[in-house]
């Protein structure tokens, strides 16, 4: 039985806006999602009730307008409100729209809902979709996201969705769905009994912890003294708290966190986890993707940069993103452990190292298949065209049992056979001691003076549970910060770190998406949204003996609500003819290995995640969006097509010249995909906390962990156990590479210490690692790294151990 969370029917979004701003609202909806007629020679009842529902009877007015009130932040939210109520009245319409909205009667003057529906659509295409201001444009792209996301992502409480037989999709995954009716026992959870969740009282959250065998603490005003040293009276407020003891505490419980904490308490340490999402065992999954989107996602799902040129997936929930990744699993490729090793100056990626013999041993913790079995039809048109054009074409390894082949990976892993990390190193750190708090958000790292000259030792974190009213104060030895690049960033510099790199050097892998259209031939009823995800990739293009930046190809997950936010919209007939056609649309994607960088920063909104497209990476994508197209139009595809806002597409007929493909073609390239072109996706995000010999470009330091050489550190105690510190960026999708130390720690006697060394400012390093680690005598001790790396994370564990 899936989690009432993550059904549909439980979600109940509430809104502020005025009665005349839900009127616009509701004539924005109907305006992108109307009633029309169906097609004259259409014979099908379900799809003509497809046709003639708008919005407003589906009630996506409200819901869009609660999703709009708890996923904006408060600038864009301010922004969301201010249009509306111009749209509610005459002159606002009027300064928004242009004189488009203007009428040949008095008062001349028009409100948006007194505009006729077609005048409504031309409007918002010329006015705003087409504008040549990029604010409209941003508009235009919000609104209609809300809708069509709303429009075929909303649910009933039975997870219903009146628009999806229409388009050909099934909902949840039926196998999933058939099991469960039939077999009497409920799945099993792996991570049952040692997962805390802090939504519970106070006293009910210190019993669980005790009862885990972890110390509780009966006075917390030491550590509470240090979290509030250097805040003003209003800052330090009163809140409820409690604290507990540990050896380790890691923040975050994705790739990173959970090898990590996998790695420590198998060594005999007792560790505590810490995650802000929820825990969501084989039988909670609902795989709707509305409610999981909402529940497991960053952001619930809605995550644009600054830019609003990119939206971003990212997990958020026990197991990060590996909970609802792909499954793609490569290692790391040659041209870039080279790059790292030479260009960059690590020694420790050395080809022929432990780093390489340690990713065989990750990829076999793992389970990682080197052929996933049968494809599905999307990876086998990807195929299909490839070999058709020569172009390269190769099975992707994933980390999953050879006969798992479901297409809803994304909305987590409802049999266990994806190999997560709740289903791999978490158990291990559960089975051998560890506790995962789960519903609490790290507010900082806590630190106290050294008494080793200017050093600052790390004693542990606080974090913020319940409705941020009440503090959980973890004491410990070892302090793991292992919260994504999206994240782990933000809780540095919460934690008075102020080397003004990190948080920089973000990559983001940026994803250029095309569609090609197989009508059904009668002979099967093979749709793009079943089967394994990513199982094929073609490297044609990847430019690997020049350093890797260019562009792979791969098939994505697209379910109808993240296909609809892709699918451009030029009137409410075209979008809805569009989407009808969504279960035998394929598509293939060009994902570029970027030159260019983004940052992760802090305002008084939150997070700000900025991402300005270089224009090397703007080229690639556009030479990958042509590959894709090519690959389609050879796989046999009737009609293919872009996402650009123009919405450009050529009919693929007997009659279809080579002539008139290359102008298409050209056209597509000279479209390009600035100032919101085009709608760019991204589901890797890394770098934000790079590694490198540079202090003044880099935010750790291998060198200082390496050789123990510890010069001027100022501060000690932390690591970190996420991607963030990669020297650069990794060429395709990364899945899970590995190190040496954490997976060979057992030819050593037993671990003394984890550490990782990153980078204060320009001349001073902040240790991030057991206090009471030396040099003894010139002695000098053995030191090893561990790093492993998903399509999401790349998490180092450094470790020291004594030598045998």
């Amino acid at each position: 039985m899936a989690s009432s969370e993550l059904m549909g029917g439980s979600i109940a979004y509430t809104h502020s806006f005025s009665e005349a701003q839900m009127k616009a609202m509701e004539a924005l909806m109907d305006t992108f999602i109307p009633s029309i007629s169906p097609p004259p020679a259409l014979d099908d009842r379900i799809a003509e009730i497809y046709y003639q529902l708008p919005a407003s009877k589906a009630g996506i007015p409200t819901y869009a307008a609660g999703l709009i009130e708890n996923k904006l932040n408060p600038d864009s939210l301010r922004l969301a409100r201010v249009v509306l109520w111009l749209l509610s009245t005459r002159m606002g319409t009027y300064l928004l729209c242009g004189r488009k909205s203007l009428c040949a009667k008095p008062p001349f003057f028009r409100s948006f809902t007194e505009i006729p529906f077609p005048e409504r659509e031309r409007l918002l295409v010329k006015a705003w979709s087409h504008s040549p201001y990029v604010f409209f444009r941003v508009v235009f792209d919000a609104f209609k996201i809300f809708a069509a996301y709303s429009f075929f992502s909303k649910v009933d409480g039975y997870g219903h969705n009146p628009s999806w037989k229409a388009i050909g999709y099934c909902g949840p995954d039926p196998v999933a769905t058939e099991h469960r009716k039939m077999v009497e026992k409920p799945a099993r959870r792996p991570l049952e009994g040692r997962v805390f969740d802090a939504s519970t009282s106070k006293e009910g959250l210190a019993l669980q912890l005790k009862e885990a065998g972890f110390e509780v603490l009966k006075d917390v005003e030491h550590m509470a003294s240090l979290w509030n040293l250097g805040k003003s009276r209003r800052e330090k407020g009163k809140r409820e708290a409690i604290g507990v003891k540990c050896d380790a505490v890691v923040v975050g419980s994705g790739s990173g966190g959970g090898v990590a904490a996998g790695v420590l308490a198998k060594a005999g340490h007792k560790v505590l986890i810490l995650e802000k999402g929820k825990y969501y065992a084989r039988d909670d999954l609902s795989l709707l993707e509305g409610p999981t989107f909402d529940k497991m996602y960053e952001g619930g799902g809605v995550l644009p940069t600054a830019e609003c040129n990119m939206l971003l997936l990212a997990g958020a929930t026990v197991g990060g993103g590996s909970a609802v990744n792909w499954s793609a699993s490569f290692k790391t490729p040659p041209h870039v452990l080279e790059e790292w090793a030479h260009d960059k100056g690590i020694p420790l990626f050395n080809g022929g190292g432990r780093y390489e013999a340690a990713m065989e041993a990750v990829l076999s913790r793992l389970s990682v298949q080197p052929d996933p079995g049968e494809e599905n039809w999307q990876n086998r048109i990807l195929w299909k065209g490839c070999e058709k054009l020569g172009f390269h074409v190769d099975h992707a390894p994933r980390n999953s049992v050879a006969d798992h082949a479901c297409g809803w990976c994304g909305f987590g892993c409802w049999n266990g056979k994806k190999q997560a990390t709740s289903e791999t190193w978490l158990v291990d750190a559960t089975d051998n001691g560890a506790a995962i708090v789960t519903s609490v958000s790290a507010e900082s790292v806590l630190y106290k003076n050294s008494t080793q000259g200017k050093k600052h030792e790390a004693v542990g974190v606080v974090a913020s549970f319940g409705n941020d009213d009440k503090l959980l104060f973890v004491e410990s030895h070892i302090t793991i910060v292992s919260c994504g690049s999206l994240n782990t960033p933000i809780l540095l510099k919460r934690s008075h770190l102020e080397n003004p790199q990190i948080g920089k050097h973000l990559h983001l892998h940026p994803v250029h998406m095309m569609w090609g259209y197989f009508p059904a031939d009668g002979a099967s009823d093979e749709v793009a949204y079943e089967g394994g995800i990513i199982t094929s990739v073609s490297r044609e293009f990847a430019k690997c003996q020049r350093g890797g930046h260019g562009c792979i190809l791969q098939c994505p997950s697209l379910h109808p609500g993240v296909c609809s936010v892709l699918v451009p919209w030029l009137s409410g007939d075209d979008f809805k003819e569009r989407m009808r056609r969504f279960s035998r649309t394929a598509h293939v994607f060009a994902l570029a290995r970027d030159r260019g960088t983004g940052s992760i920063g802090w305002g008084k909104n939150g997070r700000i995640i900025n991402y300005p497209l270089h224009p090397l990476d703007h080229e690639s994508l556009i030479d990958g969006g042509e590959a894709a197209l090519r690959v389609l139009i050879a796989a046999g595809a009737s009609e293919v097509g872009t996402y650009n806002r123009f919405g450009d597409r050529i009919c693929i007929t007997k009659e279809t010249t080579l002539a008139q493909v290359e102008e298409f073609l050209q056209c597509v390239r000279a479209r390009g995909i600035e100032k919101l072109g085009a709608p760019l996706c991204s589901a890797h995000q890394m770098g934000s906390c790079r590694m490198g010999i540079d202090p003044s470009s880099s935010a750790v330091d291998p060198n200082v962990a390496l050789s123990l050489h510890i010069q001027e550190v100022e501060q000690e105690g932390y690591q970190f156990a996420t991607k963030n510190q990669q020297p650069g960026k990794l060429s395709w999708n990364p899945a899970w590479a590995g190190g040496s130390g954490a997976f060979e720690w057992v030819e050593f006697e037993p671990l003394s210490a984890l550490f990782l060394c990153t980078r204060a400012d320009q001349d001073a390093h902040y240790m991030f690692g057991k206090s009471k680690m030396t040099i003894d005598d010139g002695v000098q001790k053995r030191a090893d790294v561990a790093m492993v790396s998903t399509k999401r994370l790349f998490a180092v564990a450094y470790y020291v151990a004594k030598e045998d």
